[in-house]
């Protein structure tokens, strides 16, 4: 009789457990992540390669900034700045292989993860150029501070590598 009922209080636990779980983790009024759809935001790749135009190439060109680099940085900006909630993101190329992601102060790490992806894949979609990408902090008022930097990797893993270095005033919160 223990034999049959065992398994089957068990079982009935387990089923009770999980919608438990299942029914108390799931909140209707939980706000949705502002950044999960941020791809899809206008402008999209597409439209960024075909508003950036074409790109100089070739052995007579001399990396380095130029318009199509400013009005890529534009339209990458106002894809976050005129969507709701609006963000106060910026970017500058600030050479021939580094850029400059500025991110508004107390953006959670793995939003400045995304964003700072996103902005090193779709320049690299762009331009063929695998940027250096150093993440600032950006405030009212005062000049920005440098939080972290992205990196390529190795060639063969294809592995971007986001290190944070906080200055010591900002660790203490």
């Amino acid at each position: 009789m223990i034999k049959r009922i065992l398994p089957l209080a068990l079982a009935l636990s387990i089923v009770t457990a999980a919608t438990w779980m299942a029914v108390h983790s799931w909140n209707p009024h939980q706000p949705d992540d502002p950044y999960r759809a941020a791809n899809s935001w206008p402008p999209s790749l597409a439209q960024l390669k075909r508003m950036v135009g074409a790109v100089p190439r070739g052995p007579d060109v001399r990396p380095g900034i130029d318009n199509t680099h400013i009005t890529f940085a534009h339209l990458f900006e106002d894809r976050y700045r005129n969507h709701s909630p609006r963000m106060a993101v910026g970017m500058r190329f600030m050479g021939p292989d580094r850029m400059r992601l500025m991110v508004p102060p107390r953006m959670e790490p793995w939003a400045v993860n995304r964003l700072a992806f996103t902005a090193f894949t779709q320049a690299r979609a762009v331009f063929g150029t695998e940027y250096k990408v150093d993440i600032f902090e950006n405030f009212i008022g005062s000049p920005p501070l440098k939080i972290g930097t992205l990196r390529a990797g190795d060639a063969q893993i294809r592995r971007l590598r986001i290190v944070y270095n906080y200055p010591p005033a900002n660790r203490e919160h």
